[in-house]
């Protein structure tokens, strides 16, 4: 019974002017949660103290890669009971569902992404994302809206592919236009490429990838320091680089999500390294969100241009 509640209820929210609704509310949602729940930085100063923020925030396990702190969640239970309100069946990293989705739309939200970067102090590399997801007839889903919000920079990224909107305003400021302007001119043509390196966990593999790649298109190539997915992929949106390779087999389908509505609103693509479209929800299955082929995306470089020609190699593997 409750399952056709939720379809009903997701039925509602599925016309073009619901959508886009539902995306500004969750926005607004995201934004005042942030306000209120991420710690303030003090002036002068881009990071906190690590021990101070460690101690402040009491980590709850001591395992790397699975850290979380109370940050997280707290922002997942605002976000979330936000989100609920509207689709009931939508979930956070910090609670999954226990049964396969059925409604037409859900959300699917990361409530801090780079929590190993916060952990560290490094706030600046953290964000916040949700992708609006809608069930596909095979069962699985795509994501066709996206917000991403970058707390230290008071920056908004949101696409809905449905309404063909993007809103990216940073500090309160509409910065659209200008962003679009300049993804048009590094399309014609782009001197140098500018990849994609977690500061915190790098790898002289994806070094490699990008050297090479800029030989094959006879360009000079960077590598910037990012933090998380969410961190990288405005980095993409901005500018600030033009290639995101991901080449480890952990990331999850939140990491992707809500980036790809965005991405594509500007002309790019997100996919994996073998360029598979990558799948949300997969098979229904509520027990495995991880993108085990890492992922790889760009708005100013087709995805013929910039695909490894040996993605296993690439790869790195961690969950085996």
């Amino acid at each position: 019974m409750s399952s056709t509640n939720d379809r009903k209820q997701g039925e509602r929210a599925g016309t073009k002017a619901d959508i886009a609704t539902e995306v500004v509310r969750l926005q607004q949602i995201i934004v005042s949660a942030c306000h209120q729940e991420f710690p303030k930085q003090t002036a002068g100063h881009n990071d906190f103290d690590a021990r101070t923020l460690q101690q402040k925030l009491k980590i709850h396990t001591e395992n790397y890669s699975e850290l979380v702190t109370v940050v997280d969640i707290k922002l997942s239970k605002i976000i979330l009971a936000a989100a609920r309100e509207a689709l009931p069946q939508s979930y956070s990293e910090e609670e999954l569902p226990t049964e396969p989705s059925t409604t037409d739309l859900l959300w699917q939200i990361d409530p801090l992404d780079g929590t190993d970067e916060f952990a560290q102090g490094l706030s600046h590399f953290c964000g916040v994302s949700a992708a609006l997801l809608s069930r596909k007839d095979n069962g699985s889903y795509q994501a066709i809206a996206g917000i991403i919000y970058i707390p230290a920079q008071e920056l908004l990224l949101s696409a809905d592919l449905t309404n063909s909107t993007l809103v990216i305003k940073e500090n309160g400021i509409d910065i659209t236009s200008r962003v679009k302007e300049n993804h048009g001119t590094n399309k014609v043509e782009p001197s140098i490429l500018r990849g994609y390196q977690r500061a915190i966990d790098g790898n002289q593999e994806v070094e490699s990838y990008y050297q090479t790649l800029a030989q094959r298109l006879n360009l000079k190539a960077e590598t910037i320091s990012c933090g998380g997915a969410a961190h990288g992929f405005a980095a993409l949106v901005l500018g600030e680089i033009n290639v995101l390779c991901f080449n480890y087999d952990y990331s999850k389908e939140w990491d992707v999500s809500a980036a790809q509505p965005i991405i594509e609103a500007l002309g790019g693509f997100v996919c994996d390294l073998t360029g598979q479209e990558i799948g949300y929800n997969k098979n229904n299955k509520a027990q495995d969100h991880f993108n085990r082929q890492g992922f790889i995306a760009s708005i100013v470089f087709s995805k013929e241009q910039i695909l490894p020609e040996d993605a296993a190699a690439l790869l790195l593997r961690r969950l085996d």
